[in-house]
């Protein structure tokens, strides 16, 4: 799964974002309903048209039981008026589609989590429906960052800003005849570093993911799924086909990152979540040497407003701003940036 926009319902593990033929056609989920209902799918697909995504894989209710799973409910026109994932049978997040009129495409969605509103996304969308602007805002309409995309035979270019306008990230998503994303280009903002990630349109699952540098192939990702299509392991494998790591997953979150070095030397980044399945902190350890914690600081909808890097007795060691930090090399900036704001000078380690 991969979504253009910063759902928390769309929070299922596919690991990274989304030629317009007829709107009815992409607009996938019940378009020839005719009562409103209720349906159950395993997979979701970033489009051209955004929010909400493609649902995939439908399946009983009965089925949904166990893994993630979307509870998708639908008016009499099709329409996808509220979105539930569904984590073992429970609802771990929710989001709320609001309609102008009898518009065929949202321009509202509202995000909550265990039953509390976390934010509010509003769609600028060209005449085709591609969402060309996205806004995101706490439950109190306080802008926390923004999305833009411009759109081409093919493909689009998407960015991510803070909300003074600070380019975040960017990419390139590329799209099948029927408008769904099957492939993305994800730039590093500093360097020339990127990653390439490819989908299967029919499932949602990343099928292939190669981190570049400076124009070679430098990582290739393995990924494992379950039976449930949830992502359970991505294993990494170097330039001559070597592995040196590995990131784990359970309950659709990542629980831990293992890496070993062409110097033998073993790194492994541990997370830690709140109920509301954000992330608040990773710990990173250098052989069986806890380095030192990440907290992240977040405004209300989940946006990261701040990482902070502490030593193992509690010390700052190093803030960053805008970003989400959850591990760095010797010198304190995460691996291939210069991000940060160090305050322990000298190596770490």
């Amino acid at each position: 799964m991969t979504l253009n926009w910063r759902s928390v319902v769309g929070f299922r593990v596919r690991t990274a974002r989304p030629v317009f033929l007829a709107l009815c056609a992409a607009f996938a989920v019940g378009a020839t309903s005719a009562a409103a209902a209720t349906h159950y799918y395993r997979d979701t697909i970033s489009t051209r048209l955004g929010t909400p995504p493609r649902y995939l894989g439908e399946v009983p209710a009965s089925a949904a039981m166990q893994g993630g799973y979307f509870k998708v409910e639908t008016d009499a026109r099709g329409r996808v008026l509220r979105a539930t994932f569904l984590e073992d049978g429970k609802p771990a997040s929710d989001d709320v589609f609001i309609y102008p009129g009898a518009a065929r495409l949202p321009d509202h969605a509202r995000h909550f989590v265990n039953g509390a509103l976390t934010g509010v996304t509003a769609f600028t969308r060209d005449a085709d429906g591609q969402p060309t602007r996205i806004d995101f805002s706490t439950d109190q309409g306080v802008l926390t960052g923004y999305t833009t995309n411009t759109y081409f035979a093919d493909h689009s270019d998407g960015a991510n800003f803070a909300p003074d306008g600070t380019r975040k990230s960017h990419w390139q998503a590329y799209y099948s005849s029927d408008g769904a994303e099957i492939r993305e280009l994800a730039y590093q903002e500093q360097g020339d570093a990127y990653t390439e990630n490819q989908y299967d349109p029919a499932r949602g699952i990343q099928t292939s993911s190669k981190r570049y540098m400076n124009g070679q192939m430098r990582i290739a990702y393995n990924n494992t799924y379950d039976a449930d299509d949830d992502l359970i392991r991505q294993d990494l494998y170097d330039e001559n086909n070597k592995w040196y790591g590995a990131k784990i997953y359970e309950h659709n979150l990542q629980t831990k990152a293992l890496f070993k070095f062409l110097s033998g030397e073993t790194r492994e980044i541990r997370y830690t979540y709140d109920q509301r399945r954000w992330a608040t902190s990773t710990q990173q350890y250098e052989g069986d040497v806890l380095i030192c914690t990440f907290l992240f600081e977040r405004l209300p909808d989940g946006t990261i407003k701040r990482t902070i890097a502490q030593g193992p007795d509690g010390s700052l060691w190093a803030e960053y701003p805008n970003l989400m930090v959850v591990q760095v090399t010797k010198d304190g900036h995460p691996p291939n940036s210069t991000a940060g704001d160090i305050h322990k000078v000298g190596d770490w380690w």
